[in-house]
């Protein structure tokens, strides 16, 4: 194909079972590892240079201190995420998405006259701030401000602040310790969206 240059993939996740149904690269024998280190070995043949980043986009783009993005490929599945990207201002960027019965792919130019990536995503109607939809998915209304702090200086989750969204959900505490010292957006990610709370 001709293809030449550095590529670095970017993604914290690691492969899952709800994965497997849309991921050419993965099979099950690939669940539980780094979805960037599986796409660097489909790549490893190829001229292009490869380097892994297991981390989110926001992370990446703070250690890196350099928001010089000439092209950023895009396959996320939020749109908070997306927006975050577009808002790094890469020069050109490439979406693409799976949904139930198809697929899809936009291109956006950074001065291009069309639509940019976050306008593809704009919220429709009034929405809630992020702490209040998290601080009500935890089943604490009253922990809004805490969680709103929590956000700002991404510390960790502590046992206490576990313990009380086990209470809140009438489960085990134990069910919900491996997440104690993770961020609050990895805690609400893992363990309520992944459904935990819900064993």
């Amino acid at each position: 194909m001709g293809l030449k240059g550095s590529l670095r993939l970017v993604d914290h996740e690691e492969v899952d079972l709800s994965n497997l149904q849309r991921y050419v690269l993965a099979g099950q024998c690939d669940v539980g590892s780094p979805k960037v280190d599986l796409a660097r070995a489909a790549l490893a043949d190829t001229v292009l240079q490869v380097s892994a980043h297991c981390a989110k986009w926001d992370v990446y783009v703070s250690d890196r201190n350099d928001w010089m993005f000439e092209r950023v490929a895009v396959a996320l599945d939020n749109a908070p995420d997306r927006i975050a990207v577009q808002g790094a201002l890469p020069k050109w960027i490439v979406n693409a998405w799976t949904q139930e019965l198809d697929l899809g792919v936009s291109r956006h130019g950074f001065d291009d006259g069309r639509a940019c990536l976050a306008c593809l995503y704009l919220p429709h109607g009034k929405i809630k701030d992020e702490d209040e939809k998290m601080a009500e998915e935890l089943k604490m209304p009253e922990a809004q401000q805490e969680i709103r702090d929590l956000l700002q200086t991404n510390r960790p989750v502590d046992v206490g602040f576990v313990e009380r969204v086990a209470k809140a959900f009438d489960i085990p505490s134990e069910a919900l310790k491996e997440f104690v010292g993770q961020s609050v957006r990895s805690f609400h990610q893992r363990a309520i969206c992944g459904g935990l709370s819900c064993a």
